[in-house]
């Protein structure tokens, strides 16, 4: 299974890979497209970036500086410098080199700046959600139109490069529905995260994030091949739930917590 994982907001631009990787870092597959993507954002004044990305000033001074210095090539790793809920549960940190090489071939990270990126990729901070009503070509309304076409063409191209028959999706809708647009639903399983109070279900959005970070952590860390091995993921208190379960979607459902 190719595995696809939504990026993080939270950053940590100082956390390097561990040592043994730190001379075998990538290079992401569309840094050209990357660079000239972070060239339009650096045109964005502090204050436009706050107004645009409905940011606060700190924030907006933090990201703005991210954006004038980046440069395509980074001393830092894809895979350990997202930090949100969804990268603290696959805690690549803890994983074994194995481990790591496993997600090298299979985790890829979508991104509304790089495209794909594999957790080795050299990764320099920026931030731009798919959802931003922008582009930086006048010809797309926004960054869904931007990658619709090269994205899913992407992900195509690394199901076949690494042989895997399925993709799991770990995405949010927001990225998902970019990188598999016009995918052939069989070749899909997208999992899903709910709370359970008192029979009626809820997504939570930290705990479903968590969730499927720990579900990637679950399938590359006992190399899982098939759909059907999903159904043992037993972590953070899911268990799957048939019921709610249907073709190329697979429910997990726990006690809600207070």
């Amino acid at each position: 299974m190719l595995i696809l994982l939504s990026p993080a907001k939270t950053l940590a631009p100082s956390a390097p890979a561990p040592n043994q990787f730190s001379g075998a870092l990538t290079q992401a597959e569309e840094l050209d497209v990357a660079t000239s993507i972070v060239t339009a954002l650096k045109t964005w004044s502090q204050e436009e970036l706050a107004q645009r990305m409905k940011l606060s000033a700190t924030l907006a001074e933090k990201v703005h500086r991210w954006h004038q210095g980046w440069q395509p090539d980074s001393d830092f790793a894809a895979g350990w410098t997202f930090k949100g809920d969804a990268f603290k549960s696959l805690d690549l940190a803890s994983a074994s080199e194995e481990v790591v090489r496993r997600a090298q071939s299979r985790l890829r990270i979508v991104h509304a700046v790089y495209g794909l990126l594999r957790p080795l990729d050299q990764y320099a901070p920026v931030r731009l959600e798919m959802a931003q009503p922008w582009s930086p070509t006048a010809d797309h309304a926004n960054m869904h139109q931007h990658w619709k076409t090269r994205l899913p063409d992407m992900v195509g191209r690394h199901l076949v490069e690494t042989g895997q028959p399925w993709i799991l999706n770990l995405a949010s809708a927001e990225y998902s529905q970019t990188a598999l647009h016009g995918m052939p639903s069989d070749k899909v399983v997208t999992c899903q995260f709910l709370e359970d109070k008192g029979g009626k279900l809820r997504s939570v959005s930290a705990f479903a994030k968590g969730a499927r970070g720990a579900m990637a952590r679950h399938v590359l860390q006992h190399n899982l091949q098939s759909p059907e091995e999903l159904v043992g993921f037993r972590e953070l208190g899911y268990t799957h739930n048939p019921d709610k379960s249907e073709p190329g979607l697979l429910v997990f459902t726990r006690p809600s917590r207070p």
